[in-house]
């Protein structure tokens, strides 16, 4: 992989712990932390889903876009991402040059036992969660094979953060 910068990227499937790990993750080494769907409330006052149900998941990929350019300009920064950040390839190129690339990969029954004690709004498993998520799992595991590095994120928040100070 290319030279990297010096933050940390961590993308995943929704439960995956993104945020909470990153949180964490900041909190024990010291970095500034940033996460991706609260940049982008913060700045139009509209959540992701608001903007999804609203005005289309195009849109709001657009409004993604800035604010992942956005935050890969702090540098060292962790960066949590929204799950579908890494479906477009200008945010990809962006976060390869921000830092290390961690997938955050947990099975999906797991996934959707977080899923279901978390009050966040998700459009995109609307319906049949069950099924939307291994659909997501399917069309975005492309995306997150090519991290550069894979962790287990079936455990703690704390053990998980671990693991990331470990490979990075």
């Amino acid at each position: 992989m290319s030279e990297h910068g010096t933050g940390v990227v961590l993308v995943g499937l929704p439960g995956s712990g993104k945020s909470t790990v990153g949180r964490c993750l900041a909190q024990r080494t010291g970095r500034p932390f940033v996460d991706l769907d609260e940049s982008i409330t913060a700045s139009t006052g509209r959540t992701p889903a608001e903007h999804i149900d609203g005005r289309g998941e195009e849109t709001f990929r657009q409004l993604e876009r800035q604010a992942v350019l956005d935050a890969c300009r702090s540098t060292g920064a962790v960066i949590a991402t929204g799950g579908g950040a890494v479906i477009d390839p200008l945010n990809r190129w962006a976060f390869m040059g921000h830092g290390i690339v961690c997938w955050l990969d947990a099975p999906l029954e797991s996934l959707l036992e977080r899923l279901s004690a978390d009050v966040t709004v998700r459009p995109l498993l609307d319906g049949h969660q069950a099924a939307r998520l291994a659909g997501l799992a399917q069309a975005r595991a492309p995306y997150y094979r090519a991290a550069d590095v894979r962790i287990d994120a079936a455990e703690s928040a704390e053990v998980v953060t671990s693991r990331v100070i470990a490979a990075v």
